[in-house]
């Protein structure tokens, strides 16, 4: 704790990140129906683009550009001026350069900025630890019959779908810029959610628990096997 009666706390992000129609939506609304993520904030990328754009679609680079930007400025604020503790963010975290490695950034200024103001407000005091802003990136991905399917049934529920992405056709050009994360930037946990059976669902389901829990890491064998796999399913997309 510092002076004033302000807590200093430990903050968590947790990235929900893949291509269109690997299931970011359906895993994070399962995470945010678990008792400890009750009194966590959601923040979606597609929420970020109709809450500024409206209807309109988003088709320049620029545009997309600025959207996640402001998905970043949203996250920050949560942060430092709400004081959230554990958020979920849903976003595809497209390339290195304008999404993968900027978010990273955020995330280490967020934390200059929230030990900056304990300092100020608590003084600097002996054994003082500063807060720290953790970081896990989950990365779903899924072959592309999977894809169709989840699209296709996305166009029949569009209403209830804050996503301008329903159109499988458009699929293979957006699947050409996904770039894999550089390591020392961060490591996700892949997932495959290829398959939608009951046992696999469960089971992958866990497995993400226990990641954003800190309980769980793939083998290095393990993480090239499914890595393996991502970029076969992104080759087939092309």
């Amino acid at each position: 704790q510092t002076g004033n009666g302000r807590r200093k706390m430990n903050r968590c992000v947790n990235v929900i990140s893949g291509l269109t129609g690997s299931g970011k939506s359906y895993i994070l609304n399962q995470l945010l129906e678990l008792p400890e993520y009750q009194e966590s904030i959601a923040i979606k990328m597609d929420d970020i683009r109709k809450k500024y754009w409206g209807d309109k679609l988003v088709t320049s680079k620029a545009e997309k550009i600025y959207r996640n930007e402001l998905t970043r400025n949203e996250i920050k604020t949560q942060l430092i001026v709400n004081g959230a503790t554990i958020i979920f963010v849903e976003m595809p975290m497209l390339t290195r350069q304008n999404h993968q490695e900027p978010f990273v950034e955020m995330i280490r200024d967020t934390e200059r900025y929230i030990q900056a103001i304990e300092k100020e407000i608590g003084g600097i005091q002996s054994g003082y630890q500063p807060s720290k802003v953790n970081l896990k990136v989950v990365l779903l991905y899924c072959d592309t019959t999977m894809v169709e399917k989840r699209l296709n049934r996305r166009k029949i529920g569009s209403g209830k779908d804050s996503s301008d992405i329903l159109d499988f056709t458009i699929y293979p050009d957006i699947a050409s810029q996904f770039e894999i994360p550089e390591q020392q930037t961060y490591i996700p946990l892949l997932v495959d959610t290829s398959v939608e059976r009951e046992v696999e669902n469960k089971e992958r389901f866990e497995e993400i628990k226990q990641f954003l829990q800190g309980n769980k890491e793939l083998s290095s064998e393990e993480f090239e096997r499914r890595l393996s796999d991502l970029r076969c399913y992104l080759s087939q997309s092309i």
